[in-house]
């Protein structure tokens, strides 16, 4: 497309000549008599040179050039003047003009100038638009991507307003992101088929009260309809929809907005943003690979826990079997009570230690959660040094050196996950470096108002040069096949979002220290446990109902709480509705997950048909879906984990059953 040029000068045969000058060397001219006509050609139309005479009456080309330094500042501006002044030319070349020529007979100066003012924005837009991609490719947190393409595109293109729309699965479209954030259902709406129109057609769309069809040189529109485009103008002086394409994919529309500017878009505009759209294509395929990457890394992740829990889990289960066998053939022989208890000592200690695998496992199974709770700092390590364990082991010694005061605000299960990697590539370094075992160090501490957790091995190191670039995406310095240059990243976008940092320190021997920081909650976790809570006499008459579709699990209630109460236990969901819509108990028990009713879907009938016995609720369940921690959490009922310990079930009945009573 030929570039446009304003030329302003009172001399109407100055105006001619130098018209067909530029013409005649493919330029597109526009002319004016005066400063102010200048001004209000400008206000309507883009121009990429103005060239400007110094001597006007009213408005000179000094004057008008700080107008348009203050108003225009990307417009180049080329100031004209029938006699040599150098003070004049000076003061032209101070306020910003690109260049300041004398009048003469032949053309060739002025044209030479004129090349030199285009090319000159040339230049600057490719560096705008250079620098807005390192922008958008520069910053950490990916989730906030769509944001940062909207705020870019707001700053380069001029734009009142934008809004990105990106595919859904079944071909329809969902608002990524708009300008300030909210977009009414009206708007949504119109960015749909302003979006849907587009991509169909492959081809942007620019929309004006001046233009309504698109002109890129070969006349390639996109043809919006009608209603379209009356709906677009109720709300924007002017409107660029331009598809964001990979190849044969459309990955997103970007939809831009003039409404209160004085200039609308013009087709200049279309051609600029077609160079932001193939940085913003690019941004969004990148993060769609770095979805796919991370997704295969965890997949690698949950094989590498799943080699680590079958061997944790077979170790303790081996012996718990062992001694049940044990007791029961010893009770058949009728063998000695001491030994008895020791064996029984043995199968608990071996239940519990399955008891914090299968916790672990689900902490880290949880790290897609975003509810942010108060965790121990040592919790989290000690929880990723099991989990890593079977990795970690055969290659170093781990030494802990734990603050348990330590307290940390955020998703334990994400912060769990940024440990596992962490201990991994150290025992990854400890096995390049060949030294034979190797140590590896974890702590963690209180420093002002941070917590400062580390991670110390004595393997290879990394090279200084190569710490500034840890991280990135894609780089590694794990040998072909062993890493994929993304678990860094991940780390530390995780750890960012918690509002700390990584750093990567030397380490002791030419090994590596990774040092997480993290700000510290202010509060101490005291959360009421069963564990901790007093145990209280149940009477004799106190009537408890359990309920719980595994009979198994009955039995054990009867086994633990027959003896203290009037105990009542029920499998079937209904037949216990049935019953508390009828009858009185102190205490409910109920499971949480059970076929047909679940106990929120019961305990929420009963709040509504009997609030008296709904008070007297108590949880049990060995895992539960958000939902329904989310609503027992709302309700503020309590909850016991399975396996039920004897004393903690004793105490949280016993509890519950007096501040019912209170």
């Amino acid at each position: 497309m030929a570039e446009s040029i304003l030329v302003v000068d009172d001399d109407s045969l100055v105006l001619e000549l130098i018209a067909h000058d530029l013409t005649e060397n493919g330029y597109h001219v526009h002319t004016e008599a005066s400063g102010a006509g200048a001004l209000a050609a400008i206000a309507g139309a883009e121009f990429d040179v103005v060239i400007a005479d110094l001597q006007m009456p009213e408005m000179g080309g000094t004057d008008l050039l700080r107008v348009l330094r203050e108003h225009y500042p990307n417009v180049e501006v080329i100031v004209l003047t029938a006699h040599e002044e150098l003070d004049a030319a000076l003061e032209c070349l101070r306020l910003g003009a690109t260049d300041f020529i004398i009048k003469g007979p032949h053309p060739g100066p002025l044209l030479a100038a004129v090349a030199r003012a285009v090319e000159r924005r040339r230049l600057r837009s490719a560096t705008d638009l250079h620098r807005a991609s390192q922008a958008i490719f520069e910053m950490n947190d990916r989730a906030d991507l769509p944001k940062r393409i909207v705020d870019v595109a707001m700053q380069v293109m001029a734009a009142d307003n934008a809004l990105l729309m990106l595919p859904t699965s079944n071909e329809s479209w969902y608002l990524a992101y708009a300008h300030g954030g909210e977009c009414h259902a009206e708007l949504q709406a119109l960015a749909q088929r302003v979006a849907s129109s587009v991509a169909q057609q492959r081809r942007p769309a620019l929309v004006s009260n001046e233009i309504q069809t698109l002109d890129t040189g070969a006349r390639d529109d996109c043809d919006v309809t009608d209603s379209i485009k009356i709906r677009i103008l109720k709300r924007a002086r002017s409107c660029i929809a331009y598809p964001l394409c990979s190849g044969q994919r459309i990955l997103g529309v970007l939809i831009l907005e003039r409404t209160s500017t004085t200039r609308p878009y013009r087709h200049a505009d279309v051609t600029r943003t077609s160079i932001l759209a193939s940085h913003v294509a690019l941004a969004l395929e990148m993060q769609e690979l770095m979805r796919r990457l991370v997704a295969a890394e965890r997949f690698t992740a949950v094989g590498q826990m799943a080699a680590s829990i079958a061997h944790d889990v077979n170790n303790p289960l081996g012996f718990v079997l062992a001694n049940v066998q044990f007791v029961r053939r010893a009770l058949r022989e009728t063998g000695g009570a001491e030994e008895l208890v020791t064996a029984l000592d043995d199968a608990e200690e071996g239940v519990r230690r399955v008891v914090g695998i299968v916790a672990d496992v689900r902490q880290v199974a949880q790290a897609q959660q975003h509810e942010c709770t108060v965790a121990s700092a040592q919790v989290l390590i000690q929880s990723a040094v099991r989990m890593t364990s079977a990795t970690v082991r055969g290659r170093a010694d781990i030494e802990m050196a734990l603050d348990p005061r330590v307290m940390v605000r955020g998703m334990p299960g994400r912060l769990c996950q940024v440990f596992m990697n962490l201990l991994v590539n150290a025992a990854d370094a400890i096995e390049e470096a060949r030294r034979g075992r190797g140590r590896i160090v974890v702590g963690c501490r209180a420093e002002g108002t941070n917590a400062v957790a580390w991670v110390s091995d004595n393997g290879v190191g990394i090279p200084e040069q190569n710490r500034a670039r840890l991280g990135e995406p894609f780089f590694t310095t794990k040998g072909p096949g062993k890493g994929t240059g993304l678990g860094l990243g991940i780390c530390r976008d995780i750890v960012a979002a918690h509002g700390g940092a990584l750093r990567f320190l030397p380490g002791p021997d030419g090994g590596t220290t990774v040092e997480v920081t993290l700000p510290l909650s202010g509060t101490t976790t005291h959360e009421t446990t069963p564990e901790c809570l007093p145990v209280a006499s149940l009477t004799p008459s106190a009537r408890v109902l359990c309920i719980d579709d595994e009979e198994s699990q009955l039995r054990a209630y009867r086994r633990l709480l027959s003896a203290r109460c009037s105990l009542e236990v029920e499998s079937c969901p209904f037949r216990a509705r049935d019953r508390l819509l009828r009858e009185t108990f102190d205490v409910v028990l109920c499971d949480v997950l059970m076929p047909g009713l679940t106990g929120v879907d019961l305990y929420d009938e009963l709040c509504r048909a009997r609030p008296d016995v709904a008070r007297r609720f108590v949880f049990v369940t060995g895992s539960m879906g958000l939902n329904h921690e989310a609503l027992i959490a709302a309700a503020s009922v309590p909850v016991l984990k399975k396996p039920v310990d004897d004393e903690a079930l004793q105490a949280l009945v016993s509890i519950r059953d007096e501040r019912v009573d209170a």
